[in-house]
């Protein structure tokens, strides 16, 4: 498109140059046209008038012929006085046309050149590509596959642009091609590797691309991100697929609990309780614990967090603790050792503990006052204890008085 431009660009400059000098040049040539017509015409009238005036004035022949000679060297000197000037100023050497006109189609390539080289046009064909962003695969997907085009020739052309490769990585994971995705983050993430946004998209994109399985590279990954944010939810979801397919069904447990802490999305944390219960009826040896079934005697708050824990008596740091939103309520958890808030203190290390079930208007761990409350007596749980040997626990929720 800019060399299309540039040719029109640059006869409008070569003609903006040779059109004042051709308009001088016309212009100088008929005044002295003029000029000269008048000149020759005075000449003429005063010739006409010299034999009358000798006759008068008693010249000889020679003298009138002196004076006809005169007024001869007037009427050079007046037919060309552009010499004349030209004897009395100081010599000036005038730039040629041609390099005038040169210089004038010079100009606009300098500049088309100067342009490429420090700006970035590619640039322009890029606005609004952000929008990717916001693109739905399903009822939009000829604009996804249109920007798909100019993002794959803008990375082609500028591979450091992070940018683009980074939205070429979302338009490729929404129209479902998970390896060119992976490709495009992972190109991201050697530009800006500190980025934890880039970093996740990166793992799903590879996560799909195997179908569902993590390898070396990808548990990698998802063990940096976890040591930045511990409870992850995505990240821990995928790990927490890759055991239950793996057959290992406690940690599949112990990952979606810690997914359901880490999130925020109601429909997400209830998605997750949904998938503990079915993992925790297919286990043919669970561990030892107990449940709690929680009520509330009156409707909840809206968006209020339920959380359930088991604690040493009288206060202390938990052993377990299960959240969950308190909209599922009524519901039935367990607290064992695949819920405990570390593996170095398990509930099944605890001789006595109490259960607390509270539910926090503002969803925070630590208790306010307008929580709701329920604890339990002091229980005990033996290590050698057959599961379900300790009788659900019932727990009724009620608005603080």
């Amino acid at each position: 498109m800019m060399w299309l431009l540039l040719v029109p660009l640059s006869l409008l400059a070569a003609a903006f140059v040779i059109w004042p000098l051709l308009s001088r040049r016309g212009t100088a040539g008929g005044e002295q046209d003029r000029h000269d017509e008048a000149v020759r015409a005075l000449y003429r009238q005063r010739l006409g008038e010299l034999p009358g005036e000798a006759q008068r004035a008693g010249h000889d022949a020679q003298t009138s012929r002196q004076i006809e000679d005169e007024l001869g060297a007037v009427l050079l000197t007046e037919m060309d006085p552009r010499e004349h000037a030209a004897a009395a100023a100081p010599v000036k050497t005038a730039m040629p046309t041609g390099m005038l006109v040169g210089l004038a189609l010079a100009i606009p390539v300098a500049a088309f050149v100067l342009y490429y080289t420090i700006s970035d046009p590619g640039v322009v064909e890029l606005r609004g590509a952000e929008q990717v962003m916001s693109l739905d695969a399903q009822t939009q997907r000829t604009q996804l596959e249109d920007w798909q085009q100019v993002l794959r020739r803008r990375v082609q052309q500028a591979d450091d642009d992070h940018s683009s490769w980074y939205l070429l990585g979302h338009t490729e994971l929404k129209l479902g091609n998970f390896s060119s995705a992976a490709q495009a983050f992972a190109s991201t993430h050697a530009l800006v590797d500190d980025d934890l946004s880039v970093r996740v998209y990166w793992l799903q994109a590879r996560y799909l691309a195997a179908g569902g399985n993590l390898d070396t590279v990808s548990r990698k990954l998802a063990d940096e991100l976890l040591a930045d944010n511990p409870n992850m939810p995505v990240v821990l979801e995928m790990l927490a697929i890759d055991a239950y397919n793996s057959g290992r069904a406690g940690e599949t447990i112990t990952l979606l609990n810690r997914a359901i802490s880490g999130s925020r999305d109601p429909a997400q944390q209830a998605s997750f309780a949904v998938a503990i219960r079915q993992v925790r009826s297919a286990m043919q040896d669970p561990p030892p614990g107990v449940q709690v079934e929680a009520s509330a005697a009156v409707s909840v708050p809206h968006n209020a967090t339920l959380f359930v824990l088991a604690r040493p008596v009288g206060g202390g740091m938990p052993y377990a603790v299960v959240k969950r939103p308190a909209a599922l309520l009524p519901l039935t958890v367990q607290l064992d050792d695949l819920v405990s808030m570390s593996p170095s203190r398990p509930l099944s290390s605890a001789e006595e503990f109490e259960v607390v079930v509270r539910l926090s208007r503002k969803g925070t761990a630590m208790a306010a006052p307008d929580d709701w409350q329920w604890v339990s007596p002091a229980q005990s749980l033996s290590s050698a204890a057959a599961p379900g040997s300790i009788p659900a626990l019932r727990a009724e929720l009620t608005p603080p008085t």
